[in-house]
């Protein structure tokens, strides 16, 4: 199968995904199992007619009212999918220049952290009570700072470790996301 034969069936799919409201997640999902769909529909034409234009059409014909599908697709897009589509306006923003894309993450990532420090003065706050709790001798607190500060770091550390990795896999999601909705959205439908 050549590129021209596999726009066209995407083409095909396109018509009925690109009007649904959903995530980019969920989109990029059904494009995938509707193309490999039609694709094994247009193997099976073909090797039927022997004639490529022919099998299009009547792989079209099989795929059905791209309205109709529309809808049944639109009414399987669960609630749970508006988490996702909050993730796509955080994220995705098409035709956003890169300057403001860094801004926007550098603002995304200062709100998390401004979510984590509070919570680690609280964990600060419960190593302190538990040191005095525990009779630390007085002589001992200042040494390395006692185990306040042990715990401190160890859960400074972690947080950022486990921030970094998350953000980490949440824009090479993103990016997939991104370069997909665009190879999807540069489809010319009729």
């Amino acid at each position: 199968m050549n590129d021209a034969i596999l726009n066209q069936l995407k083409a095909i799919v396109e018509r009925s995904v690109r009007p649904i409201r959903a995530s980019t997640l969920r989109k990029w999902k059904m494009r995938e199992e509707l193309l490999a769909h039609v694709a094994a529909v247009f193997e099976e034409e073909s090797a039927k007619l022997g004639d490529v234009r022919a099998a299009v059409e009547q792989t079209e014909r099989r795929f059905g009212n791209p309205h109709e599908l529309t809808r049944q697709l639109q009414e399987s897009v669960p609630a749970s999918d508006d988490i996702h589509c909050l993730l796509d306006k955080l994220w995705f923003q098409p035709g956003e220049r890169n300057a403001r894309r860094v801004l926007r993450y550098v603002t995304l990532h200062s709100l998390i952290l401004m979510f984590l420090l509070p919570i680690w003065y609280v964990w600060t706050q419960i190593c302190e009570w538990l040191v005095g709790v525990s009779n630390w001798p007085p002589e001992e607190r200042p040494l390395f700072g006692g185990p306040v500060l042990l715990f401190d770091v160890f859960f400074f550390l972690l947080s950022f470790v486990v921030l970094l990795w998350g953000l980490v896999s949440v824009n090479h999601r993103m990016t997939a996301r991104i370069r997909s909705n665009k190879e999807w959205s540069s489809l010319q439908i009729d």
